[in-house]
């Protein structure tokens, strides 16, 4: 038992001198470590140190040569700018040179006698001529006066421009009025003959018809003058009557576009309305002579037959349905864009006749 614990001590001993002899050699190994850790950080430091030294003085070198460049273009520009500053000058002295000259030339222009003004002022000076003087004087108000003059025809010359301008914006204003006022009155012209048509052809509806929206109900008879008045009457009075005397079937108007627009001269070849009013009123004749009593035509200058009491509609219908269908093709040749200015034209050359009337 003594034996083990001898045992158990030497080899505490002896491993308590191994650990204090490893802790000691640790501890320099660790202390080596730290001399070479620091000597490489101050190895770093002094070469960081100089790195910086050494980037430092090449910046101060490069803004030292910037700041020299700049400055030489600095004062390369002001030199050029004082340089073109000089030649503006000299060229502004040479253009008043110029001018100077120019007007001595112009005043020697203007001079009636062509003295020179500079040559005279010497000789006064030297010679104290009054009468030089009085020369210079005089050809100088001459020229004045003949400016002031020039000056004051550019002036009327200018005003009578600006007066005939106005002169012709005035003349071709109001015939722009003038215009728009023919194209209404043209305009409302072909909407009242249109409207009548549309009232006639209404009145050719009736007659047949009772009811002019029943079409079952047909009209046996009629009067006669029913006829006229509604159909044979407005068709001769606004579009076909060819005379300015033949008032014919109770005047509703002067007289007709055939008469009143200048067309009873005008072929049927030549103008497509001429044609459709004829052949209008030769329909409207051919019914107005079956409402006279015996079926008489009426006479050139000879009082209008006299009508029947009543006729029948049979004997008259398909006379209505052809002047209506006559009537619609002058309605759609009035109211066709196409034949606008040629039915102004007419209307023009009606109103012009008859101020040629008037003044007759």
């Amino acid at each position: 038992m003594n034996k083990k614990i001898i045992i158990f001590i030497v080899g505490s001993v002896f491993a308590l001198i191994i650990s204090c002899k490893n802790y000691a050699d640790l501890k320099q190994s660790v202390e080596q470590a730290e001399q070479k850790v620091k000597g490489f950080r101050e190895g770093v430091e002094k070469k960081v140190k100089q790195g910086i030294k050494q980037a430092e003085q090449k910046v101060k070198g490069f803004l030292g040569k910037e700041v020299k460049d700049i400055s030489d273009e600095i004062a390369k520009k002001l030199k050029e700018e004082e340089k073109d500053k000089k030649e503006e000058k000299k060229e502004q002295a040479k253009e008043v040179k110029k001018q100077k000259e120019k007007k001595e030339e112009l005043m020697q222009a203007d001079d009636p006698n062509n003295i020179n003004h500079a040559q005279i002022l010497q000789q006064a000076n030297g010679q104290d001529s009054k009468p030089a003087l009085e020369a210079v004087q005089q050809s100088a108000n001459g020229g004045q006066q003949k400016a002031e003059e020039e000056a004051k025809e550019k002036e009327v010359r200018a005003k009578a421009e600006q007066e005939a301008k106005e002169k012709e914006e005035r003349k071709r204003k109001q015939q722009e009025e003038e215009r728009e006022k023919r194209e209404k009155e043209v305009k409302a012209k072909i909407e009242e003959l249109t409207n009548k048509i549309d009232e006639i052809n209404n009145g050719i509806d009736s007659i047949k018809h009772r009811r002019w929206f029943v079409e079952d109900e047909k009209r046996f008879k009629v009067k006669a003058t029913e006829v006229r008045d509604k159909v044979t009457g407005p068709v001769f009075d606004y579009f076909t009557n060819d005379s300015k005397g033949d008032t014919g079937e109770g005047a509703q108007t002067e007289e007709s576009i055939y008469y009143g627009w200048g067309l009873t001269d005008l072929e049927e070849d030549e103008e497509e309305l001429v044609k459709l009013l004829k052949e209008l009123q030769d329909t409207r004749s051919s019914l107005r002579t079956k409402l006279n009593v015996g079926n008489q035509q009426k006479v050139v200058l000879q009082p209008d037959p006299e009508l029947k009491e009543s006729v029948k509609v049979s004997e008259i219908e398909s006379d209505l349905e052809e002047l209506k269908s006559k009537l619609e093709k002058v309605k759609n040749y009035l109211r066709d864009e196409a034949h606008f200015d040629t039915i102004k034209g007419y209307i023009n050359d009606a109103n012009s006749n008859r101020i040629s009337e008037y003044d007759e």
